[in-house]
Protein backbone atom coordinates (compact mmCIF):
# COMPACT_ATOMS: atom_id res chain seq x y z
CA UNK A 1 0.00 0.00 0.00
CA UNK A 2 0.97 3.64 -0.08
CA UNK A 3 3.12 5.44 2.47
CA UNK A 4 0.93 5.54 5.59
CA UNK A 5 2.66 8.71 6.76
CA UNK A 6 0.92 10.58 3.96
CA UNK A 7 -2.59 9.56 5.02
CA UNK A 8 -4.94 11.98 6.80
CA UNK A 9 -4.78 12.22 10.60
CA UNK A 10 -7.96 10.97 12.28
CA UNK A 11 -9.14 12.63 15.50
CA UNK A 12 -11.21 10.94 18.19
CA UNK A 13 -14.89 11.86 18.60
CA UNK A 14 -15.04 13.48 15.18
CA UNK A 15 -17.72 12.96 12.55
CA UNK A 16 -16.28 12.21 9.15
CA UNK A 17 -18.07 12.50 5.83
CA UNK A 18 -17.89 10.36 2.72
CA UNK A 19 -15.56 12.98 1.26
CA UNK A 20 -13.12 12.29 4.09
CA UNK A 21 -13.17 8.58 3.32
CA UNK A 22 -12.81 9.26 -0.40
CA UNK A 23 -9.73 11.32 0.40
CA UNK A 24 -8.37 8.43 2.45
CA UNK A 25 -8.79 5.87 -0.32
CA UNK A 26 -7.49 8.28 -2.95
CA UNK A 27 -4.26 8.52 -0.96
CA UNK A 28 -3.73 4.76 -1.09
CA UNK A 29 -1.66 3.22 -3.87
CA UNK A 30 -0.83 -0.40 -4.67
CA UNK A 31 2.80 -1.34 -4.95
CA UNK A 32 4.11 -3.04 -8.09
CA UNK A 33 3.32 -6.78 -8.13
CA UNK A 34 1.37 -6.45 -4.86
CA UNK A 35 -1.85 -7.90 -6.30
CA UNK A 36 -1.09 -11.58 -6.76
CA UNK A 37 -3.35 -14.08 -8.49
CA UNK A 38 -4.42 -15.48 -5.11
CA UNK A 39 -6.03 -12.12 -4.28
CA UNK A 40 -8.17 -12.05 -7.43
CA UNK A 41 -11.19 -14.30 -7.85
CA UNK A 42 -11.32 -16.42 -10.97
CA UNK A 43 -12.60 -14.45 -13.98
CA UNK A 44 -12.82 -11.29 -11.85
CA UNK A 45 -10.81 -9.13 -14.27
CA UNK A 46 -13.10 -8.38 -17.20
CA UNK A 47 -12.02 -7.11 -20.61
CA UNK A 48 -13.55 -3.68 -20.11
CA UNK A 49 -11.18 -3.11 -17.16
CA UNK A 50 -8.09 -3.51 -19.35
CA UNK A 51 -6.43 -0.30 -20.51
CA UNK A 52 -7.72 0.86 -23.89
CA UNK A 53 -5.62 -0.29 -26.83
CA UNK A 54 -5.32 1.18 -30.30
CA UNK A 55 -7.64 0.04 -33.05
CA UNK A 56 -6.69 -3.04 -35.12
CA UNK A 57 -3.95 -4.29 -32.78
CA UNK A 58 -3.55 -7.35 -30.57
CA UNK A 59 -1.89 -7.79 -27.21
CA UNK A 60 1.16 -10.03 -27.09
CA UNK A 61 4.91 -10.25 -26.77
CA UNK A 62 7.55 -10.42 -29.51
CA UNK A 63 10.51 -9.35 -27.36
CA UNK A 64 12.16 -12.76 -27.50
CA UNK A 65 11.81 -13.20 -23.74
CA UNK A 66 9.16 -13.11 -21.01
CA UNK A 67 7.69 -9.63 -20.83
CA UNK A 68 4.51 -7.71 -20.10
CA UNK A 69 1.93 -7.71 -22.91
CA UNK A 70 2.31 -4.94 -25.47
CA UNK A 71 0.29 -3.73 -28.43
CA UNK A 72 1.20 -5.67 -31.56
CA UNK A 73 0.79 -4.23 -35.03
CA UNK A 74 0.60 -6.07 -38.34
CA UNK A 75 4.36 -6.60 -38.63
CA UNK A 76 4.56 -7.93 -35.06
CA UNK A 77 1.71 -10.36 -35.71
CA UNK A 78 3.39 -11.54 -38.90
CA UNK A 79 6.58 -12.13 -36.89
CA UNK A 80 4.63 -14.53 -34.68
CA UNK A 81 2.82 -16.31 -37.52
CA UNK A 82 5.85 -16.51 -39.79
CA UNK A 83 8.62 -16.44 -37.19
CA UNK A 84 12.09 -17.89 -37.44
CA UNK A 85 10.81 -21.13 -35.92
CA UNK A 86 8.32 -21.46 -38.78
CA UNK A 87 5.17 -21.79 -36.67
CA UNK A 88 2.85 -21.19 -39.61
CA UNK A 89 2.51 -18.84 -42.53
CA UNK A 90 0.05 -18.18 -45.32
CA UNK A 91 1.76 -20.53 -47.77
CA UNK A 92 1.77 -23.37 -45.24
CA UNK A 93 -1.87 -22.70 -44.34
CA UNK A 94 -2.90 -22.93 -48.00
CA UNK A 95 -0.88 -26.14 -48.32
CA UNK A 96 -2.94 -27.77 -45.60
CA UNK A 97 -6.20 -26.89 -47.36
CA UNK A 98 -5.37 -28.93 -50.46
CA UNK A 99 -6.05 -32.66 -50.98
CA UNK A 100 -2.96 -34.82 -50.45
CA UNK A 101 -1.44 -36.47 -53.53
CA UNK A 102 0.49 -39.67 -52.77
CA UNK A 103 2.61 -42.20 -54.63
CA UNK A 104 5.53 -39.96 -55.59
CA UNK A 105 9.04 -41.48 -55.79
CA UNK A 106 11.40 -40.56 -52.97
CA UNK A 107 14.49 -39.94 -55.10
CA UNK A 108 15.61 -39.67 -58.72
CA UNK A 109 13.44 -38.16 -61.47
CA UNK A 110 10.11 -37.09 -60.00
CA UNK A 111 7.25 -35.92 -62.24
CA UNK A 112 4.94 -33.53 -60.40
CA UNK A 113 1.34 -33.90 -61.60
CA UNK A 114 -0.28 -30.52 -62.17
CA UNK A 115 -3.61 -31.56 -63.63
CA UNK A 116 -5.44 -30.42 -60.49
CA UNK A 117 -4.69 -28.39 -57.38
CA UNK A 118 -3.30 -30.54 -54.58
CA UNK A 119 -0.36 -30.97 -52.25
CA UNK A 120 2.46 -33.47 -52.18
CA UNK A 121 4.45 -34.62 -49.17
CA UNK A 122 7.64 -36.31 -50.27
CA UNK A 123 10.16 -37.80 -47.83
CA UNK A 124 13.36 -37.81 -49.86
CA UNK A 125 15.93 -40.56 -49.38
CA UNK A 126 18.30 -39.32 -52.08
CA UNK A 127 19.00 -36.70 -54.74
CA UNK A 128 15.96 -35.71 -56.77
CA UNK A 129 15.00 -33.72 -59.86
CA UNK A 130 11.48 -32.36 -60.39
CA UNK A 131 9.51 -31.79 -63.58
CA UNK A 132 5.93 -30.50 -63.79
CA UNK A 133 3.72 -32.66 -66.02
CA UNK A 134 0.10 -32.62 -67.17
CA UNK A 135 -0.30 -28.90 -66.56
CA UNK A 136 -3.75 -27.36 -66.45
CA UNK A 137 -4.53 -23.67 -66.27
CA UNK A 138 -5.31 -22.32 -62.81
CA UNK A 139 -3.75 -25.24 -60.91
CA UNK A 140 -1.58 -24.80 -57.81
CA UNK A 141 0.63 -27.60 -56.52
CA UNK A 142 2.23 -27.33 -53.07
CA UNK A 143 5.25 -29.61 -52.71
CA UNK A 144 6.56 -30.25 -49.19
CA UNK A 145 9.97 -31.90 -49.28
CA UNK A 146 11.89 -33.35 -46.34
CA UNK A 147 15.33 -34.91 -46.42
CA UNK A 148 15.39 -38.19 -44.48
CA UNK A 149 18.42 -39.64 -46.27
CA UNK A 150 20.86 -39.22 -43.38
CA UNK A 151 23.03 -36.82 -45.36
CA UNK A 152 22.84 -33.76 -47.58
CA UNK A 153 21.04 -34.18 -50.93
CA UNK A 154 20.76 -32.15 -54.13
CA UNK A 155 17.54 -30.93 -55.73
CA UNK A 156 17.03 -30.13 -59.41
CA UNK A 157 14.16 -28.31 -61.11
CA UNK A 158 13.12 -28.16 -64.75
CA UNK A 159 14.86 -25.11 -66.22
CA UNK A 160 11.66 -24.08 -67.99
CA UNK A 161 9.88 -23.19 -64.74
CA UNK A 162 9.35 -19.43 -64.54
CA UNK A 163 10.75 -17.76 -61.44
CA UNK A 164 9.81 -14.23 -60.33
CA UNK A 165 12.65 -11.75 -59.89
CA UNK A 166 14.76 -12.64 -56.86
CA UNK A 167 13.26 -16.13 -56.45
CA UNK A 168 15.33 -19.31 -56.64
CA UNK A 169 14.19 -22.83 -55.95
CA UNK A 170 16.25 -24.87 -53.47
CA UNK A 171 19.12 -26.88 -54.95
CA UNK A 172 20.06 -28.80 -51.80
CA UNK A 173 18.65 -29.93 -48.47
CA UNK A 174 20.58 -30.77 -45.33
CA UNK A 175 19.67 -33.94 -43.48
CA UNK A 176 16.38 -33.44 -41.60
CA UNK A 177 15.66 -30.13 -43.34
CA UNK A 178 12.41 -29.41 -45.15
CA UNK A 179 11.10 -26.87 -47.64
CA UNK A 180 7.72 -25.98 -49.11
CA UNK A 181 7.61 -25.15 -52.83
CA UNK A 182 4.59 -23.74 -54.66
CA UNK A 183 4.07 -24.25 -58.38
CA UNK A 184 1.27 -22.27 -60.04
CA UNK A 185 0.13 -23.20 -63.55
CA UNK A 186 -1.19 -20.43 -65.78
CA UNK A 187 -1.28 -22.54 -68.91
CA UNK A 188 -0.41 -25.98 -70.23
CA UNK A 189 3.35 -25.63 -70.80
CA UNK A 190 6.25 -25.66 -68.35
CA UNK A 191 7.18 -21.97 -68.93
CA UNK A 192 3.64 -21.18 -67.79
CA UNK A 193 4.41 -22.73 -64.40
CA UNK A 194 5.60 -20.18 -61.83
CA UNK A 195 7.63 -21.37 -58.86
CA UNK A 196 8.05 -19.88 -55.40
CA UNK A 197 9.18 -21.08 -51.98
CA UNK A 198 8.16 -20.66 -48.36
Amino acid sequence: MGDLATLPTWADDTDYTSADFNALFAALTIANNAVTSGKIAASAVILSKIEDIADAVLLGNVSGDDAAPAELGRDDIWTILNGGDGIINVLQANYLKQPLATGYPTSGAINLAMNQSNRAKIMLVGNATFTPVGMAEGVTLYVWLKNVSGGSITLGWDSGITLPAGVTLPTSLANGASVLVRLCGYGTTIPEVVGSIN
